[in-house]
């Protein structure tokens, strides 16, 4: 059995746009870990997709490589 999600379904309405974009980046690792197949992102969101591209290397690869892994210090939080 294969699954999808919108992930911006999940923060559609009113409310703070950083808070919604936490809520995102907080619940994909979630959803992956949980078997998830298949996300729908906004690709405008970049912190989103580098989330994205570290749960898709840490779930299908048995041995992965720092270099593949996305990273932008001005993504994270703080």
């Amino acid at each position: 059995m294969r699954t999808i999600a919108g992930l911006s379904n999940l923060t559609t309405g009113r409310g703070p746009r950083h808070k919604k974009r936490l809520l995102e980046s907080a619940f994909l690792p979630m959803l992956a870990a949980s078997g998830l197949s298949m996300a729908l992102i906004n690709i405008l969101h970049p912190r989103a997709v580098q989330i994205a591209q570290a749960c898709h290397l840490l779930n299908h690869s048995t041995i992965f490589a720092y270099d593949e892994l996305p990273y932008s210090p001005e993504l994270l939080p703080g």
